[in-house]
């Protein structure tokens, strides 16, 4: 005798940590969509996981299969502001040890966004700096055309800099090694509004503590 195989989506309230489960369906996209009706009306429910289950038992055995990495896959694709708060509770819950094991966590995705957060970081760190770069040459070979616009860039460009200084110190010896590349992209930056300006490309005239310094305004 063959079993019938149908589809749930077990629920989590995060506030209670009581489980419910979904109606039967006949496929997992039907579970899942199932799940989010539900939680969009109840939004303090998580998705726990899709599994199948068969419809009759057979020699006494009831057939389960998980599929809890491809439901944290989907959450994460499909809502991914949803699947932050999700993940974000979970993790407080098992830090506190209210949360027995890691079911709910998406460790592969979580890794990823820890490692994204790195990366933005240094890209915003590299492109600050070209622009900083960038006004300092123009306040030096441009100087009839100085405005306080051009102080005020310099300023937020610098203070943003400093504060990610503070946040993250690990950004300071970072942006010691790419001020050089930094220089080059500043530097053609302001030869679109300069024309050439015949500087070495590789050679930045100023050291980094110059450059973020909230005052320094070369000659």
């Amino acid at each position: 005798m063959s079993a019938a195989i149908i589809y749930l989506a077990d629920l989590e309230d995060v506030r209670t940590g009581e489980r419910s489960t979904t109606t039967p369906a006949a496929s997992e996209d039907e579970a899942l969509r199932n799940a989010e009706d539900v939680i969009r009306q109840k939004p303090n429910l998580r998705l726990l996981r899709i599994h199948q289950q068969a419809s009759a038992v057979i020699a006494g055995e009831v057939k389960v299969t998980v599929n809890a990495e491809i439901v944290g896959q989907r959450q994460y694709d499909a809502d991914f502001l949803l699947w932050t708060e999700q993940q974000t509770e979970l993790l407080r819950r098992r830090a506190v040890g209210e949360l027995p094991n890691d079911e709910g966590l998406d460790w592969l995705n979580l890794a990823e966004e820890i490692e994204s957060v790195g990366v933005s970081q240094k890209r915003e760190v590299r492109s600050r700096l070209m622009r900083i770069c960038q006004h300092l040459l123009k306040w030096c070979y441009q100087p009839l055309r100085r405005t306080p616009s051009w102080r005020s860039t310099l300023y937020v460009q610098r203070r943003e800099l400093l504060d990610l200084f503070e946040d993250s110190p690990s950004l300071r010896p970072f942006a010691e090694r790419v001020l050089r590349s930094a220089y080059v992209n500043g530097r053609q930056a302001a030869e679109q509004e300069t024309g050439p300006l015949g500087l070495r490309d590789d050679v930045c005239p100023w050291s980094l503590d110059q450059v973020v310094s909230i005052d320094f305004l070369p000659d």
